[in-house]
């Protein structure tokens, strides 16, 4: 019993950096506060996994108010309100899959839908989802900007933007052919070599 009790204490250490003493008191705040909340079969798998002793002061009636318990948690663990949260979720993660998964299922129905939150893992990675193939979406089936509006015909990834205007340079292939002294052919009157300066202008004395 204390050796399941010391490697809950172990699972916490590697989800949350703290002294030994202050995970052993957040185990049995934790503790305490879930165990009004179990049922019978329930609450023994607790008494297995973390022993009689640290149940004995539990509340004899169950409390929803999770606020309190991450109170009590920074409290007795001089930790700030936000990582009272992780230290809280570290625990009950830690504890229900010290319980196993038949009273892991049964917490989940026992406790508040408020507490039930915690028991989800954030950082666990869904393993139908690793190497699956991207999932294909027809045109204007999608909801995504990817996959187009509802109803559209033709995908945002698969349009192209306008030509603009034919004889714009945004409509053309070869905007600057012909008007640059490299590209131009020039034109018999207009040549480069044969140009004159305009009428009026200054000329250089």
């Amino acid at each position: 019993m204390e050796s399941i009790r010391e490697s809950i204490v172990d699972s916490i250490a590697q989800r949350f950096e703290a002294d030994r003493q202050s995970l052993v008191r957040a185990l049995t705040e934790v503790a305490r506060r879930i165990a009004p909340h179990a049922g019978p079969a329930t609450r023994e798998a607790l008494v297995r996994s973390v022993g009689e002793a640290m149940l004995r002061d539990a509340p004899r009636e169950p409390d929803d108010d999770r606020q309190s318990l991450v109170d009590r948690v920074a409290q007795q663990c001089a930790v700030g309100g936000g990582a009272a949260i992780e230290l809280v979720q570290s625990t009950l993660l830690a504890l229900t899959r010290a319980l196993g998964p038949e009273a892991a299922q049964r917490l989940h129905r026992e406790l508040p839908p408020s507490w039930v939150e915690w028991l989800d893992d954030p950082h666990a990675v869904q393993g139908d989802r690793r190497g699956a193939a991207p999932r294909v979406v027809a045109a204007g089936e999608g909801t995504t900007l990817a996959t187009g509006r509802p109803g559209g015909a033709r995908p945002l990834a698969d349009a192209s933007a306008p030509a603009g205007h034919g004889e714009s340079i945004a409509g053309s292939d070869q905007p600057h052919a012909g008007r640059t002294l490299a590209t131009s052919q020039g034109t018999p009157d207009r040549a480069v070599a044969s140009g004159r300066p305009p009428r009026g202008g200054r000329e250089d004395r």
